[in-house]
């Protein structure tokens, strides 16, 4: 494997030898001599994204020899090669808190002793920042001054890029008023969060589900209690999502014996044991053993916004927020100056303010003539006429429940009486309610507030709680009920007779 790098030079070196020519003293004539061609071949990277670049060729090479242009157009077609392969074929990029040990032997004699020493050097890679990924919840709808909370089962989520551990800084949470809302209030995010990553060294055995990684480079990774580790791997076309089970720990590669001291032995160097995490899939079937050496592995976990609601600034009509914030690392990048710092999503998430709004109508119809149609507008009577009037509550939302509904009713005192027992079981309310789209349902209720009924009638004013889990009408803490959105209402029926 190769990293492609901002410049890769490859020297390739390509030698042929005449085996037919005799066997002679001295130097062999030219046609006949060992022939070596030497082909220096760069790619310069110009699209780090897409791995795309130049190829520049620097042939040594006489044009007179046809084997040696053979060789040069191998050579072109093997940089070609180089050039076309896929992203995954690049070298793994060392993981954070691994160690790269460098021993180097001194070989000497002393008399007609033999000695070596060795000097040892030992390098902790380092993370290096990377932009982390976001992913966002399912965008929420609430009422106007309600609490806003994408936290638990709705909350945002980040995954690693790096190579290693960071703390991912948040800061700078910000609710954009997109329309018909007010300004949020008591705006909340997660102060930081810690995440591990890292590049996989190896797989252990089909069906396995394990995963090696550099010895060391495991640190700040977590098995067992209420939050393991969960880490996404790329595997084919598909990020796949684990739980990190076991992690057991070999060791890293070492020098024996002692460097700077002078001995008869010379020194072995044990290579380094990798060390296993063993995954466990979420949600799907695949292992993480099918996962391609080199490719990153990151951990996710999720982050918490809060806030609340503004008010509507046109009652009937839905507002929105988008909602973006900052993220800092905490580690550096190459130039071990400055920081990654996301700023985002870019599509931010809308928050809708909903705003049910209901509609009334009131109608009536003269019984003693015996309408049967409900007049909008005037209806004749005279005195002794029975009039039964009609009241109509709809929501008009086409999304959102409307709730804690009740309608009062002034009745004129002076020109009308409220009829009672006019209707089933000798009650005084008819209230017809269309809940969730459901068959309509007839209720029936009295004036009098002695009962527990959704009915009330006190100094000339009716009162009747609406929908789905009204309560009564004669408690003062009592709510009303609630009318789903369209093409949810509630129609009350009473009757009183002109004086």
């Amino acid at each position: 494997m190769f990293k492609l790098k901002d410049s890769v030079g490859i020297q390739v070196s390509s030698r042929y030898f005449n085996r037919a020519r005799p066997i002679c003293r001295g130097k062999p004539p030219d046609h006949e001599r060992d022939q070596s061609i030497h082909q220096s071949v760069e790619f310069k990277l110009t699209d780090r994204k897409n791995y795309k670049g130049e190829i520049i060729m620097k042939p040594a090479i006489p044009k007179s020899s046809l084997f040696q242009r053979v060789a040069v157009a191998s050579l072109t077609l093997l940089a070609v090669l180089l050039l076309a392969a896929p992203k995954s074929a690049y070298a793994v990029v060392a993981s954070a808190n691994s160690t790269i040990h460098n021993p180097v032997t001194v070989k000497f004699t002393a008399g007609s002793q033999t000695l070596y020493n060795t000097a040892i050097v030992n390098v902790t890679v380092a993370t290096l920042a990377a932009l982390p990924t976001i992913y966002k919840p399912t965008a929420l709808s609430v009422y106007p001054g309600g609490a806003v909370s994408y936290t638990g089962a709705s909350a945002y989520e980040i995954r690693s890029n790096s190579n290693g551990p960071d703390t991912y800084t948040f800061t700078a949470l910000t609710n954009t008023v997109v329309s018909g809302v007010t300004a949020s209030s008591v705006d909340s995010i997660t102060a930081s969060v810690n995440l591990w990553g890292g590049y996989i060294m190896g797989v252990g055995v089909a069906a396995s589900n394990q995963i090696k990684i550099p010895a060391g480079s495991e640190l700040g990774l977590t098995i067992g209690g209420l939050t393991p580790s969960t880490i996404e791997i790329l595997i084919g076309a598909n990020i796949r999502r684990y739980s990190v089970t076991a992690i057991a720990v070999t060791g890293t590669v070492r020098t024996t014996p002692v460097s700077g001291v002078p001995g008869a032995v010379a020194a072995v160097t044990t290579a380094e044991a990798y060390t296993t995490l063993t995954l466990a899939p979420i949600g799907h079937a695949i292992t993480a053993d099918t996962a391609a050496v080199g490719t990153q592995a990151g951990e996710y976990k999720t982050f918490d916004v809060t806030f609340t609601a503004g008010t509507s600034t046109s009652p009937g009509t839905d507002g929105y927020y988008d909602t973006t914030f900052t993220i800092t690392t905490t580690a550096k990048k190459a130039d071990n100056l400055t920081f990654e710092v996301y700023t985002g999503p870019g599509t931010p998430l809308r928050t809708t303010v909903t705003a049910p709004s209901l509609t009334i109508t009131k109608k009536s119809r003269n019984v003693t003539k015996a309408e049967a149609v409900f007049a909008a507008g005037t209806t004749q009577a005279r005195p002794g006429d029975v009039i039964e009037y009609e009241i109509t509550v709809t929501n008009s939302h086409t999304t959102a429940d409307a709730t804690n509904i009740s309608i009062s009713d002034a009745l004129p005192a002076d020109y009308v009486t409220e009829l009672a027992g006019v209707y089933t079981g000798v009650t005084d309310v008819k209230v017809v309610t269309v809940y969730n789209g459901a068959a309509a349902a007839t209720t029936y209720y009295t004036f009098t507030g002695a009962d527990t009924d959704q009915a009330f009638l006190s100094a000339g004013i009716l009162k009747v709680t609406l929908g789905n889990g009204a309560g009564d009408a004669n408690n003062a803490a009592a709510n009303g009920g609630t009318l789903k959105k369209t093409p949810d209402n509630a129609i009350v029926y009473f009757q009183a007779t002109v004086k």
